[in-house]
């Protein structure tokens, strides 16, 4: 049974620049392809990733209060055949509008480990775990796309009678060589074949953790003159990491640009690729970077990252928190284009052939075929 005509609803918080609402369009651009009658529901209806989302995805806003009764009201409208919450917070919103209205299939996905919690005060976490356990109950899949995040899912005891699996995101790989290619107007020091380039691509957040990374390059720097840093994003950490750039005397070596839509050529151009985050899901940009031949570096949090890099095999693997072993890997890194050829061969394993049937079975077991 075709898939075509089947009604289709995803759910991402806005069209922001972060990796999950990049896969949601690309999701629904997808299914949008094969003749799936395909609405993105969103909480904002912003961000630069809008002009990437297909002409023929119906979009809807939900503003305001009431967030769940508003969820319920549009979906019994829209009555679609499945829906595909993509991140935490939207999880939240349509697994509670379930007591409310539920007359579809509903799959969620979990794109991040749980590590935030413990920096709450005991009452909220126990709110927020009440939360998920309620919300997520209500799902008929969920998906997480890291191991770690479904055994703390488990410890949580939150969806425990529910089907789940580990799914890795997706990618177009042609489709990434082809927007690597265009021209893009990269910094100077991409174009001087004397200087090796450091790149890090992310939302200048505390979970990235770039303050680490920036103190890292220093002393990679003391070592190796060669070396440049360029931070590409927006978020709330721009001035304190600005700052720390300033203080550690690396004003004129280390710079942080804006979000770019179209990354792939900054990846594709830089000598190492570095990812400092404190904790992950599906690093999209690791394994875009990847993609893109890069060398990359990153530490060993939680979530996918080792998984992705196969402990070190097609990667350089740093413990959290160590700086002098960041500095040492980013290096490595520049000297060593193997590791890049085989990790670009490595992200075949996550290509759109291979990753996407699992998708479609899980969104319409009654139309995809398991064998």
């Amino acid at each position: 049974m075709s898939i075509e005509g089947k009604k289709l609803v995803i759910i991402t918080p806005s069209f922001k620049g972060g990796g999950a609402e990049r896969q949601a369009i690309n999701q629904a651009n997808y299914y949008a392809g094969l003749g799936v009658d395909v609405s993105m529901v969103v909480l904002r209806d912003e961000g630069p990733l809008r002009n990437l989302l297909s002409a023929r995805v119906g979009v809807f806003c939900m503003v305001g209060h009431r967030p769940y009764l508003k969820t319920s009201k549009l979906l019994k409208k829209l009555q679609p055949e499945v829906v595909f919450a993509m991140l935490r917070k939207s999880n939240y919103i349509v697994g509670l509008s379930c007591y409310f209205n539920k007359n579809y299939r509903l799959v969620m996905r979990e794109g991040n480990t749980f590590e935030s919690l413990a920096a709450l005060n005991r009452l909220k976490r126990v709110k927020t775990k009440l939360r998920l356990r309620m919300a997520y109950r209500n799902a008929d899949f969920l998906i997480s796309n890291s191991q770690d995040a479904l055994k703390q899912l488990s410890k949580m005891k939150v969806a425990q009678d529910i089907p789940q699996m580990v799914v890795g995101n997706p990618f177009d790989i042609e489709y990434i060589d082809e927007r690597a290619q265009e021209l893009a107007e990269l910094p100077d020091w991409f174009k001087d074949p004397s200087l090796k380039v450091v790149l890090n691509v992310g939302r200048l957040h505390s979970q990235k953790n770039q303050q680490m990374l920036i103190q890292a390059f220093a002393k990679a720097f003391a070592q190796d003159a060669s070396l440049r840093l360029v931070i590409v994003g927006e978020g709330n950490q721009k001035e304190r990491l600005e700052s720390e750039i300033h203080r550690l005397g690396l004003s004129g070596v280390a710079a942080i640009h804006p979000f770019q839509i179209n990354p792939y050529p900054w990846l594709k151009a830089a000598d190492v690729f570095v990812l400092s985050s404190s904790r992950e899901g599906f690093p999209n940009v690791l394994a875009e970077a990847m993609i893109c031949g890069t060398p990359v570096v990153a530490v060993d949090c939680p979530g996918a990252v080792s998984d992705i890099l196969g402990d070190g095999r097609w990667g350089y693997l740093s413990p959290m928190g160590d700086c002098e072993s960041l500095a040492k890997n980013m290096i490595q890194a520049t000297a060593n284009s193997e590791i890049a050829t085989a990790a670009r061969i490595r992200m075949h394993d996550f290509s759109r052939g291979k990753v996407q049937k699992q998708l479609d079975q899980i969104l319409f077991p009654d139309c995809v075929s398991n064998e």
